[in-house]
């Protein structure tokens, strides 16, 4: 039984919820990226993935996020899902670079962004309504976030019981685990070469219909066009 009474509408949303409810954007707007960091916090706080005490205003967000394109999900209003990319353009080095040492990990020739800080609030997850699919789906947004850009390839850090997910949607580990600063688990860091044809039968035509909508519509997020290094 859900003890916290003040949920109780919320819960009711999600239960209710259809895919169709969901917006995805891409935001500047300031408030919400703070209901952003907000969501963050509770997310990774119940996920035992962060100490309270390193966060003492509730908020989740480092000198990454100035730098990145936020892309959040919301359901009549509330925002219920959220993640950020990391143009390698913006940055002279990704935020799991700052832990990890792996350098060999970049290809000559090919664009790289960093996604990460995927959270989905705990009474919109697949436990609760299955139909929003909401992990799934915010992948997929910024994917497309990132085919605007013309990025070649992710890079995530996994905590090891999404690996298999990861895996399934195309993303393949190039790191032992590692600590990273700031996390209380090990993760492993993950690349996926943004190719729809070496998805998972049930995602890939989802992917390539994001794909196609990108390269239609010419939609770009920032001007990250440069050659890479």
């Amino acid at each position: 039984r859900l003890r916290e009474k003040r949920l109780y509408p919320t819960i009711i949303r999600a239960l209710v919820s259809e895919p169709g409810d969901v917006r995805f954007e891409v935001t500047n707007d300031d408030r919400v990226i703070e209901k952003i960091y907000r969501l963050r916090y509770e997310t990774y706080l119940d996920e035992g993935k962060i100490c309270q005490s390193e966060f003492s205003d509730g908020r989740m967000t480092d000198k990454f996020d100035a730098a990145s394109i936020h892309v959040c999900a919301h359901v009549y209003g509330e925002i219920v899902a959220a993640a950020r990319i990391i143009p390698q353009s913006r940055v002279e080095r990704f935020e799991f670079e700052e832990s990890v040492d792996l350098p060999s990990l970049r290809r000559p020739g090919v664009r790289y962004a960093e996604a990460g800080r995927f959270c989905v609030g705990r009474l919109f997850r697949n436990d609760v309504n299955k139909n929003l699919s909401l992990t799934l789906r915010l992948i997929g947004e910024a994917a497309r976030v990132c085919w605007s850009l013309g990025i070649n390839a992710v890079l995530i850090t996994a905590y090891k019981p999404h690996v298999k997910l990861y895996q399934t949607i195309g993303f393949r580990p190039v790191s032992n685990y590692v600590k990273l600063r700031g996390f209380n688990y090990e993760y492993v860091v993950m690349e996926w070469d943004l190719d729809p044809g070496k998805t998972a039968l049930l995602y890939r035509h989802y992917l390539t219909k994001i794909r196609a909508e990108v390269l239609s519509t010419g939609i770009s997020y920032g001007a990250d066009n440069e050659a890479p290094g």
